[in-house]
């Protein structure tokens, strides 16, 4: 009990300090900090409080792809134990392929760093969970933070997480480093609407930034994000007339897929791109639907 006394009593201190913190420093803002420092409270309690629900269920993860990535993450957690900060080699993935030459390799590092912790690649999952829920958010959180509307931002930072396609590729794929691209999704797009209205250097350097990050965690989904931002600043330049920002912005976004090239270039020698013209072909022609069927209704 006194415990407990105690640690409120702390808590009510640390709150009065930065409200006292942030009244000196920003006046003009503090009811707008104080209401998006709570919204990131809530945010956090909801991302844990959906871990422990995970990890209370006893269903450990059974995404298709979830523990191909947890043991990458896991042997880059090995070696950088033994001081190495990169593997090109380990004879227990695919008979020696190399592990991170194909695959981006920043979420494994992620999820090494955080097994440095954990020393449990379970509960490493688990707090990339937490993780993943509380970027997502707060993307969302800093859009409403921009556009004044924090209640709002806070809904979609909550509904985030739980978009059906985001759930899927979690825990029916297991796509590790494509949930980490996806809680990245809001705030790169608000770093785009920020530099294009905005028209300032900081919002394209972190823009750049963005995506270079992207790009080290799943090279084709930032192809993908790349040809969406083209399309947006199309239609941009079309209705805003806006068109030098969004050159300008497009072309910060393809200098941060460009900083990647330490490994975007070794990664597109060989693999897939490697293969023939008929194997490509032939593995196109699986993948490919006409039109009338990806787009008729009666068939989903």
């Amino acid at each position: 009990m006194l415990e407990t006394k105690l640690s409120s009593t702390y808590l009510r201190r640390i709150i009065k300090i930065i409200k006292t913190a942030i009244h000196y420093i920003y006046p003009e803002r503090e009811d707008s900090i104080l209401l998006f420092i709570r919204n990131l409270v809530i945010l956090i309690s909801g991302a844990l409080l959906t871990a422990c629900y995970l990890n209370h269920t006893g269903v450990y993860p059974w995404g298709s792809d979830t523990y191909g990535h947890l043991f990458k993450g896991n042997i880059l957690y090995e070696a950088l134990k033994e001081g190495h900060l990169f593997i090109n080699y380990h004879e227990n993935w695919y008979n020696g392929v190399q592990p991170f030459r194909y695959w981006a390799p920043l979420p494994y590092y992620v999820l090494a760093i955080i097994n440095l912790f954990t020393n449990n690649i379970m509960k490493t999952y688990n707090l990339f969970i937490v993780l993943t829920f509380v970027l997502g958010g707060l993307g969302w959180l800093c859009w409403g933070y921009y556009l004044r509307r924090q209640n709002l931002g806070l809904i979609f930072a909550v509904l985030w997480f739980f978009v059906p396609n985001n759930l899927r590729v979690l825990f029916s794929e297991g796509n590790l480093p494509y949930v980490l691209v996806n809680s990245l999704l809001p705030v790169i797009v608000l770093f785009y609407y920020q530099a294009v209205r905005e028209r300032k250097l900081l919002y394209y350097i972190l823009l750049s930034l963005s995506m270079f990050i992207v790009t080290l965690s799943h090279a084709m989904l930032s192809a993908m994000l790349g040809m969406s931002l083209f399309i947006l600043a199309v239609f941009d330049s079309l209705s805003n007339k806006n068109y030098m920002s969004n050159l300008v912005a497009l072309i910060f976004a393809f200098l941060g897929i460009m900083l990647s090239s330490f490994w975007l270039y070794p990664a597109l020698q060989g693999g897939i791109m490697g293969l023939n013209k008929e194997a490509v072909a032939n593995v196109m022609s699986m993948l490919t639907y006409p039109l009338t069927s990806s787009l008729n209704p009666l068939l989903r």
